[in-house]
């Protein structure tokens, strides 16, 4: 059986994964005049690029966590140039807004929180009717093979409620990493500087991710939940200092051309 509290948890989750950042675009769609455009470039970047691009060429790669990282750091990021190059040339290339860039991260963010987080949590809460004697729900996962099924509804009875909070929160705490990676490579396609310097802003853009994620790896597996997500607050802090001087024109200034 299951306890009503994990229920909760995971329906919360699933809600918090599928409604608060469209409804944020939406509000700074209609509010403060967000493009539309690099919103649906971004989650159209998140599809092509990390849902099948990625999976295929990981799937080929051997089994070395590292380069696997390395090879997703590296599909991401020119996947996210590739987003710009796909909106009208004004738009990408005005230099007077964040908006575009913004507007972009945040495509991608939404389309990770729909197509893969919320998926699972909705896919979750079907395992856990099943196990309560739904029909219905055991009827759906017939369908799949018997020991990936049994796997599955064992982690979710085994798994503590509050652990489906602590994974929503270790998403949304990721939140401005993913922005600011988005916005180097924004700065590294919209200047007019020399090609030097856009390529050390991708390098730098490809570089934050792969050891990002490799730190966030080791600290997960070596230190538990409190390790994760105390190097995910420090390095969402230290982001989200970023992005205020981005805002304030402090660092867009010294990337883009005088």
């Amino acid at each position: 059986m299951v306890s009503w509290d994990k229920y909760f948890f995971i329906g919360l989750s699933f809600f918090l994964m599928l409604l608060p950042m469209p409804l944020y675009f939406v509000y700074l769609w209609r509010k403060k005049q967000f493009p539309v455009n690099s919103f649906f470039s971004g989650a159209a970047v998140f599809v092509v690029f990390y849902l099948v691009l990625r999976y295929y060429v990981i799937s080929t790669l051997p089994e070395t966590g590292l380069l696997s990282l390395l090879f997703s750091a590296l599909i991401v990021e020119t996947g996210r140039w590739a987003g710009f190059l796909l909106l009208p040339y004004k738009e990408g290339r005005d230099n007077g807004s964040m908006k575009t860039g913004l507007s972009l991260a945040l495509g991608y963010i939404t389309a990770a929180f729909l197509l893969i987080n919320a998926f699972a949590m909705a896919m979750n809460f079907i395992y856990a009717l099943s196990l309560g004697g739904w029909d219905k729900g055991a009827d759906y996962l017939s369908r799949f093979p018997s020991e990936s099924v049994d796997r599955i509804q064992a982690l979710i009875v085994y798994t503590p409620s509050y652990t489906y909070l602590l994974e929503t929160l270790s998403l949304y705490l990721a939140i401005p990493v993913q922005i600011v990676l988005t916005l180097l490579i924004f700065e590294a396609y919209r200047s007019n500087r020399s090609a030097v310097v856009r390529g050390m802003l991708y390098g730098g853009a490809l570089l934050v991710d792969f050891l990002y994620f490799s730190l966030g790896s080791v600290l997960s597996e070596s230190s538990g939940w409190a390790g994760h997500l105390l190097f995910l607050a420090l390095s969402g802090g230290a982001a989200l200092y970023i992005l205020i001087r981005f805002w304030k024109g402090e660092l867009r200034d010294t990337f883009s051309a005088s």
